[in-house]
């Protein structure tokens, strides 16, 4: 009976070793497909494309949180059905008062329903619009600041969640929301260099407009720049 103890255990310790090994593999196949695009849209819609596999999901959506914090905005998805398409992404989802969202925010974590039509926590008009069969919502996470959502959909079968699908789940939202604002960062020094760009090509044309002579020393003393006048005063 001992040694069938021990055997039993060291299998059920193999079976998770192999669950986790799973799981890091999987997280780090998604990681180099979100690092092998720099459009933001693109990256999203393929951590949503991964969720949706992991978890043998329909559809999945990806959502951002607007600048108020009120309502998330789709802002990508997987397998949206064309007849739902145009409602689902010209609709916000509300966080005030809609109790799935507020209970995956103040626990920063997955939640799950397999009966929406009955589930209060979904009783709002934006999923009251299409049928479905089983739900999750997990909020994206970037340095435990939410920045938005992932609403994964199961159309017609019940799913059962076990929590090692949940925490993949949470792990995948977390490369999501590093992704989009490493993204964010990106654009933001982009946008910062453009400015500086043309702010020294409107000081250029200025500088070669003018009369007077206008010219930029480095800290040795040594000439950087000089504008057209002197050419025209010196000859050379």
């Amino acid at each position: 009976a001992g040694q069938l103890s021990i055997a039993l255990e060291n299998a059920r310790l193999i079976g998770e070793t192999q669950a986790r090994l799973n799981e890091t593999r999987t997280l780090l196949e998604v990681s180099d497909s979100v690092n092998s695009t720099l459009d933001l849209q693109e990256a999203v819609r393929r951590i949503a494309r991964a969720v949706a596999h992991v978890v043998g999901a329909d559809t999945a959506g990806a959502y951002l949180l607007d600048a108020d914090g009120g309502c998330l905005i789709p802002f990508a998805g997987y397998r949206l059905p064309k007849d739902l398409l145009e409602s689902l992404i010209r609709r916000p989802i509300p966080v005030a008062g809609f109790r799935f969202v507020e209970e995956a925010f103040a626990a920063r974590t997955a939640v799950h329903t397999n009966n929406p039509d009955s589930d209060s926590r979904l009783n709002h008009p934006v999923f009251r619009s299409f049928a479905h069969r089983s739900a999750l919502f997990v909020p994206m996470l970037a340095k435990d600041k939410i920045i938005g959502g992932l609403y994964v959909i199961w159309w017609t079968d019940e799913h059962r969640f076990t929590k090692e699908e949940v925490r993949l789940v949470n792990g995948i939202a977390r490369q999501a929301a590093i992704a989009i604002e490493n993204a964010e960062l990106f654009q933001a020094v982009q946008a910062q260099a453009e400015a500086v760009k043309a702010s020294e090509e409107k000081y250029r044309l200025l500088a070669e407009q003018v009369r007077d002579v206008i010219y930029a020393l480095d800290r040795e003393g040594r000439f950087t720049y000089l504008n057209p006048r002197v050419k025209e005063m010196l000859g050379y």
